[in-house]
């Protein structure tokens, strides 16, 4: 299935592939070039450094360019998708289209590399959700009460499929959850801004 939303990360990401569709033409063909071949493991990120760019620069493009790879990768998008995300953030069509032919040239080789190191997961692809309200029950506490019924459905790191996840929870256990996905969210995005300033130090 690749009619998932190919979500390739946040803000930073985003400014990351209009930096990288921007980078002159020497300097994209490698940085696309090397986030392929680390990613197959056959290179290195230090061959980053044989590129003439600012390192900042540099690394933003690096990052957001094995970011929409991986995501792809991961959901088995096809290139044509890859090809309109890329220009949904200002890059060229001809080289969001070159991108998206070396993806589609290396997609099977990707997938099987993310499956044999587990990095695909089963993973929530939409969420069905209903409201009961208890009017009547052997337990005069439950009279009014008010309930979710929460499914999640999911899909292999294939695409296929999986085991859906249901269970019940009242308003103030839905609203904890909430909550928690989004300090979840908030967690990941400043350990990424972390990362990024790290790299950008060396």
């Amino acid at each position: 299935n690749n009619k998932r939303t190919m979500d390739v990360g946040g803000e930073e990401v985003g400014k990351g592939i209009e930096v990288l569709g921007q980078l002159p033409e020497p300097a994209w063909r490698r940085v696309v070039q090397l986030a392929f071949e680390v990613l197959l493991g056959r290179a290195q990120e230090h061959s980053l450094l044989e590129v003439s760019l600012d390192p900042v620069l540099l690394k933003q493009a690096y990052n957001s360019a094995t970011s929409v790879i991986l995501e792809a990768a991961k959901i088995n998008a096809d290139p044509v998708r890859v090809q309109t995300k890329l220009t949904e953030h200002n890059v060229s069509s001809e080289r969001a289209q070159q991108f998206a032919t070396a993806y589609g040239e290396r997609k099977g080789a990707l997938r099987e590399i993310l499956s044999r190191t587990g990095s695909v997961f089963p993973h929530v692809v939409d969420v069905n959700w209903r409201m009961d309200y208890v009017v009547k029950s052997n337990r005069v506490e439950r009279m009014g009460e008010v309930s979710y019924n929460v499914t999640l459905k999911t899909e292999d790191g294939n695409g296929n499929p999986a085991k859906n996840v249901t269970f019940a929870c009242s308003l103030e256990e839905l609203q904890e959850l909430v909550y928690r996905l989004r300090d979840a969210t908030a967690q990941y995005d400043n350990h990424l801004k972390a990362i990024t300033k790290q790299l950008d130090a060396k």
